[in-house]
C-alpha cells in the first residue's frame, strides 16, 4: 500500500549484508536488481514520457513504468515526477526480495476456500500437514492476516476495494491483476511458499507463492519433499 516501506532493512546496506547468503548473491547479479539501473530503462522511460506527452499532454504514464522499476520509491510516493527525479539511495535497488516475499494475493479468499486454483491440498498444493508447521494451521494465520489489512483498503474514491466477503469490489471485470498491479502487506513478514523451515526473520506461509512456483514444482527434480 502507499506509503509503506518495502526495502531492505538498513537500506542499500542491508542489501550488500543480503549478497553474504546464496540467495542474495544471485539476487545481486539479476535483471531485478538492476531493474533501476539499467540503462536501457531510462532510455524506454524518456521515449514513453515523450509519446505521453503527445497522447494525452502530460508524462503521467511513465508513472507505470516506475511502479515495477523502482517500487520502493513508488510505494513510499516518490514517482512524483513521473522522471524518477525524486528516487533516492534504496529505490535504485529496484525489484527487491523484499517486495516480492510481501505481496499479498488479491483473491486470497478464494483462494483458501480452494475455488480459485483447486482445492487438492495435498496433490495439486503439495502440501502434508506433516511438519511441525502444518500447511493448514499456516495458511489460516495468513488468511486472517490478509482480511485484517483487506478491510482497511479503500479505492481511491473512498470507498471499500473488498466487499464483506472479502471480493474484490473494484467491479465484475476484475479478475487477475495486470498492468503492473500488485498488494504489497504492510507486516513484515516474509510470505513464501514454505509452512516450515528455520529462517532469520518472521514468515507465512503463502499459497500465493506457492502458485508462482507452479512450473517449477512440476520439474521432478525441483519439487518439494512430501
Amino acid at each position: 500500500m502507499l506509503g509503506h516501506v518495502v526495502a531492505f532493512p538498513g537500506g542499500t546496506a542491508g542489501a550488500s549484508r543480503l549478497a553474504t547468503v546464496e540467495q542474495g548473491f544471485g539476487w545481486r547479479g539479476s535483471n531485478m536488481a538492476q531493474a533501476a539501473r539499467d540503462p536501457f530503462f531510462w532510455a524506454a522511460l524518456a521515449v514513453a514520457a515523450q509519446d505521453s506527452i503527445c497522447a494525452f499532454g502530460r508524462p503521467n504514464a511513465t508513472d507505470m513504468c516506475l511502479r515495477c522499476h523502482l517500487p520502493t520509491g513508488w510505494l513510499a510516493m516518490r514517482s512524483d515526477p513521473p522522471n524518477g527525479s525524486t528516487m533516492n539511495g534504496a529505490d535504485f535497488d529496484g525489484v527487491t526480495c523484499v517486495l516480492c516475499h510481501r505481496m499479498i494475493d488479491p483473491f486470497f479468499a478464494s483462494t483458501a476456500a480452494g475455488t480459485r486454483e483447486g482445492s487438492d491440498w495435498s496433490g495439486y498444493w503439495d502440501e502434508s500437514s506433516l511438519s511441525s508447521t502444518p500447511s493448514q494451521d499456516a495458511a489460516a494465520a495468513t488468511l486472517a492476516a490478509d482480511e485484517q489489512q483487506a478491510s482497511m483498503l479503500q479505492l481511491f474514491n473512498g470507498q471499500p476495494l473488498y466487499d464483506a466477503s472479502f471480493q474484490p469490489a473494484a467491479g465484475a471485470g476484475y479478475d487477475e491483476n495486470g498492468s503492473g498491479q500488485y498488494y504489497v502487506s504492510t507486516v513484515a513478514a516474509a510470505r513464501g511458499p514454505y509452512a516450515d523451515g528455520s529462517v532469520p526473520h518472521g514468515k507465512a506461509y503463502s499459497r500465493h507463492h506457492l502458485a508462482a512456483l507452479a512450473a517449477t514444482r512440476a520439474r521432478p527434480a525441483l519439487r518439494r519433499s512430501p
